[in-house]
């Protein structure tokens, strides 16, 4: 469940880098910017070459690449018997076939 629009105001940024040239990065800030509306945006890029070789064709390197990119926008208002979150959500993913 992802962390809803609101107070305190906060962030977080996040990075690792591994074999086959992976890297992972996320992050997200949000919090209260007028009475009753608050905001949150987050993002994450994931990346990883090819690294699995295709004994079929014989060629090396070929399976189990990709890139990642991702993001979500929340706006939420909040009254006294109402809570309304509107959300804009996006998601770009490409690569070669995954076995594992």
């Amino acid at each position: 469940e992802s962390v809803k629009p609101g107070e305190p105001t906060n962030g977080y940024v996040r990075a690792n880098v591994g074999r086959f040239s992976t890297v992972n990065v996320e992050g997200a800030a949000g919090g209260q910017f007028n009475e009753g509306w608050s905001a949150r945006a987050a993002f994450l890029y994931q990346t990883r070459e090819d690294w699995v070789d295709n004994t079929f064709t014989r060629q090396s390197d070929a399976l189990e690449g990709f890139d990642e990119l991702a993001a979500r926008v929340q706006l939420r208002y909040e009254t006294d018997g109402l809570d309304a979150l509107f959300g804009l959500h996006g998601r770009d993913l490409e690569g070669t076939a995954r076995l594992f």
